[in-house]
């Protein structure tokens, strides 16, 4: 199963800006941990990261029929990202969102235009918010209950085929 991970504006910058937020670990230290939780999955999980909404856009478009997932911390496009949202819309691609603060205790900051539709969101975990987001896409199919009929419990049964 291919995953790829896309952050969105100034997640470039962990492990130096807010760091009473966002800690101090870096993106890279991020995508190292990774590689040496799932070794056997490495080559699968691709990572993106852009401050600029076209360029996720575009990735996203790009990876139509390449990937099985996305994980996505879209930063401060939660709030305004339409056209990325659109775009992961359109290529009708299981995705979860993942925030490395607990934006839903933040004020200003409560709500995301990507939760409606993913399949599921971490928030509040701070980088091991990517490790438990894997975590349920390489491990997570047995926690799936066959008596789910929400719709959104229907998605998450189509994505962990």
């Amino acid at each position: 199963m291919r995953v790829m991970i896309i952050n969105g504006p100034n997640i470039n910058m962990l492990g130096v800006r807010e760091r009473k937020i966002y800690g101090d670990k870096t993106m890279g230290y991020i995508y190292k941990l990774i590689r040496k939780c799932f070794p056997k999955q490495r080559r699968n999980i691709l990572f993106y990261q852009s401050n600029h909404e076209g360029r996720i856009v575009d990735r996203i478009q790009r990876a139509k029929g390449l990937i099985d997932w996305i994980i996505i911390n879209p930063a401060a496009f939660s709030y305004s990202g339409l056209s990325i949202l659109d775009a992961m819309k359109s290529i009708d691609i299981c995705y979860g969102e993942i925030h490395i603060s607990n934006i839903f205790g933040r004020v200003g900051r409560e709500k995301s235009i990507f939760s409606q539709n993913a399949v599921f969101t971490i928030a509040g975990m701070g980088y091991m918010g990517y490790i438990y987001a894997l975590s349920y896409i390489y491990h997570g199919k047995k926690k799936i209950q066959n008596n789910e009929t929400t719709k959104k419990a229907q998605k998450k049964k189509a994505c962990m085929k």
